[in-house]
């Protein structure tokens, strides 16, 4: 996680070598995600405890996606 100029943390979510989203840290030390692509907007703006709660959740939506094709 970095700390940006208002000491907030923050990262972007990479899967696969391609940015799903943002997460950004809040006060109560949930993460926020912001879906940076279509295939993520889903989760858009939803809450996870962890960093690595959220990347599991991506995965799991970019895997539905991709058995729908």
């Amino acid at each position: 996680m970095d700390r940006d100029h208002d000491g907030q943390d923050r990262c972007i979510l990479e899967v696969d070598g391609s940015a799903a989203g943002i997460l950004l840290r809040e006060n109560g030390g949930e993460y926020r995600f912001f879906a940076a692509e279509s295939r993520t907007a889903g989760l858009d703006r939803r809450t996870f405890r962890s960093p690595q709660r959220a990347e599991e959740e991506v995965r799991r939506i970019l895997r539905q996606g991709m058995r729908r094709r």
